[in-house]
């Protein structure tokens, strides 16, 4: 399956994996049989199978070829390979939708009796078999590895004998095989034991590929600086140059910006945030989200600040419907306290990883405005829920 995936992939790019990966291997195949004194007819490139179809000038020197091969093992190329004498005619083909197995099934020859015994002879040289069940004029082969099951249907396709009627032979294709079947899947899926469990494995799976996803965003959004048209009229030169050298020094504590409403607060924290990377601009004003407690509003409009995604409503949502199929509850749901620290962490870890990335260039000092922050002191004064 290794070079179905490499095949797949370089299809996606553009990049072709016969000519890039596997012609150097045929090269190389040719050398060393060249140098054993062996001589090759010509080469078949077989992406899908993994390997090549070597031809040589007898059969008897096929067989040779197969024993120099076996007799130096890792040695011939480096890396463990196997080599099989085609006894058939192998059906070369390249069409993207047919894919290897290990599964086989085989078209037996009409008027051939064949025993699973028979079958167990040709078959068993090309790897360890798991069973054969043969049919009316059928056979189905499953081998343990799937590298057997390609060798088998590359070397039997075709396959016939000198006492077996004229014309006839097996016919070999590939069946989908999947490691465990749709029955035991569906039995796994319904067992009201296992359940829970993979339901909570999922759960942790899940919460454990948040924590990188959420913090690249983080990070995305501080090394960005934001860009937006503010307004001039109401500020003065003075307090915005007077606010910036504030902010050069290495911070000390919170910096409070106090005046009446409509004094021009907002539109000076805009103004350091403005085209700043490492800063960062939370609103705080909950009036728009009059449904949420002050907590919940206040976390909705900082995980929109930081980019935090996935958030934290769209998380719970799934780890709800998750525990809500689960026998007792879990527990799986964060508070608003825990989120709160999650973010902080992850915004703290952002910053660490964002002063090293940036090293080579100079970094400005993180800053962190929350904007109309008195609306969260207001409804904490007027015992609004937290």
């Amino acid at each position: 399956h290794l070079f179905e995936y490499i095949q797949f992939a370089g299809n996606l790019i553009g990049w072709d994996v016969e000519k890039r990966l596997l012609q150097q291997t045929a090269r190389d195949v040719e050398e060393k049989f060249d140098h054993a004194g062996f001589r090759v007819i010509k080469t078949i490139i077989r992406a899908k199978e993994g390997g090549n179809f070597v031809y040589f000038s007898s059969p008897e020197e096929a067989q040779a070829a197969q024993d120099h091969i076996h007799a130096l093992g890792s040695k011939f190329l480096g890396f463990p390979v196997t080599a099989f004498t085609v006894r058939g005619t192998p059906f070369i083909e390249d069409m993207l939708l047919v894919k290897s197995s290990q599964k086989l099934l085989v078209k037996l020859p009409s008027k051939v009796e064949l025993t699973e015994l028979d079958l167990f002879r040709l078959f068993r040289p090309y790897g360890k078999l798991q069973s054969i069940v043969i049919n009316k004029d059928t056979a189905e082969v499953l081998y343990v590895l799937h590298d057997s099951g390609v060798s088998a249907k590359n070397c039997l396709h075709h396959y016939s004998r000198k006492d077996w009627p004229s014309g006839t032979g097996f016919e070999i294709t590939y069946l989908p095989y999947f490691f465990l079947p749709l029955s035991k899947i569906r039995d796994l899926a319904t067992n009201p034991r296992l359940l829970p469990f993979a339901l909570l494995v999922i759960s942790f799976i899940l919460l454990l590929l948040l924590e990188p996803i959420r913090a690249y965003n983080v990070v995305n959004t501080l090394m960005r600086a934001s860009k937006e048209d503010l307004p001039e009229d109401c500020l003065r030169e003075e307090d915005v140059e007077e606010l910036l050298t504030t902010l050069e020094g290495d911070p000390e504590s919170v910096l409070m910006i106090i005046g009446p409403q409509g004094s021009g607060k907002s539109v000076l924290s805009q103004h350091v945030a403005v085209n700043r990377r490492m800063s960062m601009r939370v609103n705080c004003g909950i009036d728009s989200i009059a449904d949420l407690s002050v907590t919940s509003a206040f976390i909705e409009n900082f995980e929109k600040a930081l980019h935090f995604v996935p958030s934290f409503s769209s998380v719970n949502k799934v780890l709800g419907w998750i525990e809500s199929m689960l026998p007792s509850k879990q527990g799986l749901q964060s508070s608003n306290f825990n989120q709160l620290n999650k973010m902080l962490s992850t915004l703290r870890m952002s910053l660490q990883l964002n002063k090293y990335l940036g090293r080579a260039t100079p970094t400005p000092t993180p800053v962190l405005i929350f904007d109309h922050f008195h609306y969260i002191i207001r409804a904490l004064e007027s015992a609004a829920p937290v």
